[in-house]
């Protein structure tokens, strides 16, 4: 791993969630990601919104428009998947669109990994650590590692306040990505970046960028 990546979160500068102004901004100060919400109207129509979509949401975004974004304009996306029933539309689109290498999955865990993984799907994907503790076991890390790669992740997707120098030591050594969110301060996007972090998502790519 060498240069980290930056992921504008999704509503990152004030912006709304979930909107096309979220994405454009972080086109313009020069993100390489931008994080949506991935979820699934009434209609079964793929849409950004990170909770359940109810019969009150109007005029939601719909992730086709991103897709024709990110091929129009180069900008990456990290799909943060809130509903699963997207995951072939995803894939049909994005191989229609060829945009494969523009994406990755984020917000699914290790059952959905493993199915991934039978399925060949042709997106990258990060695994979730679902934790709430500092890991710093050898064998809790150990395991992570090895469901990662035994499931074809691309990495591993974990809440920067349980994440540890060892944990991103021991994924490089594996040659497994680490994804840290949600890190909004500049004190902990430069620890980051020294740690080698794959990738920092943030509320201020401006500043994660500078």
């Amino acid at each position: 791993m060498s240069k980290t990546n930056i992921t504008a979160h999704s509503g990152c500068l004030k912006t709304p969630m979930d909107s096309l102004d979220s994405i454009l901004k972080a086109i313009v100060i020069g993100a390489d990601f931008a994080e949506v919400d991935v979820n699934c109207d009434l209609e079964n129509i793929a849409v950004l919104k990170h909770d359940a979509v109810t019969e009150n949401d109007l005029n939601l975004v719909k992730l086709e428009d991103v897709f024709n974004i990110s091929k129009k304009t180069g900008i990456k996306i990290n799909l943060d998947m809130k509903n699963k029933n997207a995951l072939d539309f995803i894939k049909n689109k994005a191989i229609e669109l060829d945009i494969v290498d523009h994406l990755i999955l984020s917000g699914v865990d290790e059952n959905d990994t493993a199915k991934l993984k039978e399925q060949n799907y042709p997106i990258k994907y990060l695994m979730n650590v679902e934790i709430d503790d500092i890991l710093e076991d050898d064998i809790e890390i150990e395991k992570y590692i090895n469901f990662a790669l035994n499931t074809n992740a691309y990495g591993l997707n974990i809440d920067f306040r349980f994440c540890t120098e060892k944990l991103i030591q021991k994924a490089n050594q594996n040659n497994l990505a680490v994804s840290v969110w949600t890190v909004d301060t500049k004190e902990n996007i430069d620890k980051f970046k020294n740690l080698n972090v794959w990738n920092i998502t943030t509320n201020i790519p401006d500043v994660a960028i500078c």
